[in-house]
């Protein structure tokens, strides 16, 4: 079996783009393998184990991160409707106020068509019989028939 070829911290963040403050952070905690040098001062690695490190780190911060876009879209829509209730509160404030004067135009202009057809309608004057007109004609012949 071949013996794993260790290099030093400075080598292994150059490798990485890590820090070689945190490649030793990173072995004490036991997150990759390495080897003390000087009696625990300094640490030394394999190149292998921190582009493995590297690679699992990268893969779970994709999994991360479609969690995060996932609650991510899901606290937007959440963000969304509290504009839109936020919205809507206004808007009822506001229609709160306007609702009686919407009320009388619509009841005054009801009342104004009303007025308008029903002179209409008294001058057409359905309701007559047909005696009642035949008796206005004789009275003045030149007078053309309403119906």
């Amino acid at each position: 079996m071949l013996k794993p070829k260790y290099i030093s911290l400075k080598k292994a963040a150059e490798i990485s783009n890590y820090s070689a403050d945190y490649i030793g952070h990173l072995i004490r905690e036991g997150k990759i393998s390495g080897r003390p040098v000087y009696t625990n001062i300094t640490w030394q690695t394999t190149a292998e184990e921190i582009l493995n490190y590297k690679n699992r780190g990268s893969k779970e911060k994709e999994k991360v991160g479609a969690k995060r876009s996932f609650f991510s879209k899901l606290f937007n829509i959440q963000e969304v409707l509290i504009r839109e209730i936020k919205i809507i509160k206004v808007f009822l404030k506001t229609f709160k106020f306007v609702l009686p004067l919407i009320s009388i135009l619509i009841l005054t202009f009801s009342l104004a068509i009303g007025f308008v057809f029903s002179n209409q309608f008294e001058s057409a004057m359905p309701w007559q019989s047909t005696e009642e007109i035949s008796t206005q004609q004789k009275i003045n012949p030149n007078q053309p028939l309403i119906y």
